[in-house]
């Protein structure tokens, strides 16, 4: 209970998907509890305006120089200690029913939506948002 008390809410931006590849064209929501976008854990991808006006990569994310620590922080396992695949809520551009996910080496990989048995890894924010 503690921890829920601190967990503020901030605005996050999804793109509509739909096959849309406008960077304009944006969902904004304002949430305590979301999945990252595929431009919060991977930086790579920012070169892409569509990716790029979902946000921008978490710090703790970024590649910099070494970009195999990265993915290895973007590794999401089970109870048994597997890697596991896990949903973010990018939509894949030129596509009406694909997802971005995460996949077991923590990579970025793109996937039809109606594959619903991967996890999800929730995203939160803790204290003063500005």
């Amino acid at each position: 209970d503690e921890i829920k008390e601190l967990i503020v809410p901030v605005v996050k931006r999804t793109s509509i998907g739909g096959g849309n590849i406008d960077p304009e064209a944006m969902d904004e929501t304002t949430d305590t509890i979301w999945l990252p976008a595929l431009i919060e854990l991977i930086d790579t991808n920012a070169n892409t305006k569509i990716y790029a006006a979902e946000g921008t990569t978490y710090e703790y994310y970024k590649s910099g120089s070494d970009v195999e620590a990265a993915k290895k922080r973007r590794i999401k396992t089970n109870s048994g200690g597997y890697a596991q695949r896990y949903w973010i809520r990018t939509p894949v551009p030129y596509s009406s029913n694909e997802y971005w996910m995460i996949s077991q080496l923590g990579g970025g990989i793109s996937t039809y939506a109606s594959y619903a048995t991967h996890g999800v890894a929730f995203g939160f924010c803790i204290g003063k948002v500005e």
